[in-house]
């Protein structure tokens, strides 16, 4: 666990340190040819990006990225890969087939039980892609939750090998209530990923040495319209959303990529 924690932190140092102007080019192509990153999306010219922790955490210009207006669409809320999907059974989530993790230790605190009957979305980030992640739908931010942990590798191999992984592993969870209904969006740590940053309150640190549960009420909550900009992956990892089950009409969801602001299920009329 302390040799995981110690390589992130150390990458990301790394990560941080400034590179020559005339080296920026060459160091980000290489990189995108090395996992295929689209560099005809990113926003800024390549030389613009001082470290590698300002270029993976990149923005994308909105023209390529359009966010689904129809409010009876929830979103995705980054680019990735579909892993796992589907409604709640005995109040536990799938890591991968054959193996489960249960809702209360994923999310330790009451908040848990608005999702015992719940629907849930996991998606995972590569190294590809772009790591802002942005709100699925419109809320108010009630709440944050962060459980320190390990920081076991997010790939496949380890997903299908180790037991518990997402309840192991340190992950950052935000609480929210729309106008109908409550959700969560947790973004979940992995080897190499050295923090994880929200945007509605950058008081919250991860992925730092002795940390505890901290469990954050908001006492005016944050208000997010659909497609903001809410947290960021220093490096990647994978997001799972909750979401109760009474809200789902339909989706078509698949082991698939999908980019931010396309749409994952349909709501029904009442809960829109």
């Amino acid at each position: 666990m302390y040799l995981a924690k110690n390589i992130s932190r150390l990458t990301g140092i790394l990560s941080r340190l400034p590179l020559p102007k005339f080296l920026r080019a060459f160091v980000f192509k290489r990189y995108a040819a090395l996992f295929g990153v689209n560099l005809t999306e990113i926003e800024k010219p390549l030389k613009e990006y001082s470290t590698l922790d300002s270029f993976f955490t990149r923005g994308l210009q909105s023209k390529f990225r359009p966010i689904h207006s129809d409010p009876l669409q929830v979103v995705s809320p980054c680019d990735g890969f579909i892993q796992e999907f589907g409604f709640l059974k005995d109040k536990q989530l799938i890591q991968a087939k054959g193996s489960h993790y249960a809702l209360r230790d994923f999310l330790p605190t009451p908040f848990h039980s608005h999702f015992n009957e719940g629907f849930f979305v996991t998606l995972y980030l590569s190294p590809k892609d772009c790591h802002r992640v942005f709100a699925p739908c419109s809320f108010e931010v009630t709440g944050s939750v962060h459980i320190p942990g390990k920081l076991y590798p997010v790939k496949q191999s380890y997903i299908k090998s180790v037991p518990n992984l997402y309840v192991q592993n340190e992950r950052l969870i935000t609480l929210a209530q729309t106008r109908t209904f409550k959700c969560a969006v947790a973004l979940v740590g992995a080897l190499n990923v050295g923090s994880i940053e929200a945007q509605y309150d950058r008081s919250i640190q991860t992925n730092t040495p002795q940390a505890n549960l901290n469990d954050i009420s908001y006492p005016s909550p944050i208000s997010v319209q659909k497609g903001d900009w809410t947290h960021t992956f220093h490096l990647g990892s994978t997001v799972v959303l909750l979401f109760p089950a009474e809200i789902v009409k339909s989706h078509s969801l698949s082991n698939k990529t999908i980019r931010y602001g396309e749409p994952l299920f349909t709501l029904h009329e009442r809960f829109a």
